[in-house]
C-alpha cells in the first residue's frame, strides 16, 4: 500500500477539495466504522476529558451540536502513561472550518478562540490552554488535571496532568484511527 500511495502522492495537490457534505459524510462513516471495529469503551480518564470538552464546546452558541470524539492512541487503547489524548470536535454548523485549505483555516481560527474561552471558563480541570493556529492541524493544546490536589479539589495544589490536543473537523484523524483499529 505504501509503495502505491507514494507513486501517487505528488498528484494529491491537484485533486479538487472535497465538498462540505462529503467531509461530513466521511466523518460519520469513520466514526461508525471505528465504533464497529471493536476499539472498545474509552478508558475513564479519556472519557472524562472527552465529555468535559464536549460540554464546554457546546456552551458556545454557534457550536451547540458539536460532538467531541477521542481518536489516536488513547481511543485505540495503545497509549502509554506519557501519551497525550487526541480529541476532535465535529462542528456540523461549520463544515467549511477545517485545515485543508486557506479558506477553511481562516474559518477555523475564530472558532478555536471561542472554544478556548469556553473551555477556560467552563472546565475546572484545565490548568493550561494554548491555541496553536500555525500547525499543520490548528488545535488547542490543553493541560488537564488528572488527580485532585492536596486539598481534595482540582483547583488547589495541582496533581498529575495529561496533555490533550483538541482539533476541529479533523475527519482525517478519525479515519486514520479507524484504519489502525
Amino acid at each position: 500500500c505504501v509503495h502505491f500511495a507514494m507513486q501517487h502522492f505528488r498528484a494529491l495537490p491537484f485533486l479538487p477539495p472535497p465538498s462540505a457534505r462529503a467531509l461530513q459524510q466521511l466523518g460519520r462513516q469513520a466514526l461508525g466504522a471505528l465504533d464497529s471495529a471493536g476499539a472498545g469503551p474509552l478508558p475513564s480518564l479519556v472519557e472524562r476529558v472527552r465529555a468535559e470538552l464536549e460540554a464546554a464546546v457546546r456552551r458556545v452558541p454557534t457550536m451547540g451540536t458539536a460532538e467531541v470524539h477521542a481518536f489516536g492512541s488513547a481511543a485505540l487503547g495503545m497509549g502509554t502513561a506519557s501519551s497525550d489524548i487526541d480529541c476532535c470536535a465535529l462542528l456540523p454548523e461549520h463544515p467549511h472550518a477545517h485545515s485543508r485549505s486557506p479558506q477553511g483555516r481562516a474559518a477555523l481560527e475564530p472558532l478555536l478562540q471561542l472554544a478556548a474561552d469556553a473551555i477556560t471558563a467552563g472546565c475546572p480541570s484545565v490548568s493550561a490552554l494554548q491555541l496553536i493556529a500555525e500547525g499543520r492541524t490548528p488545535l488547542l493544546r490543553i493541560e488537564f488535571v488528572t488527580q485532585a490536589g492536596a486539598d481534595g479539589a482540582t483547583g488547589g495544589t495541582v496533581g498529575e496532568c495529561v496533555a490533550v490536543d483538541l482539533c476541529f473537523n479533523n475527519t482525517d484523524g478519525l479515519a486514520n484511527s479507524y484504519l489502525l483499529a
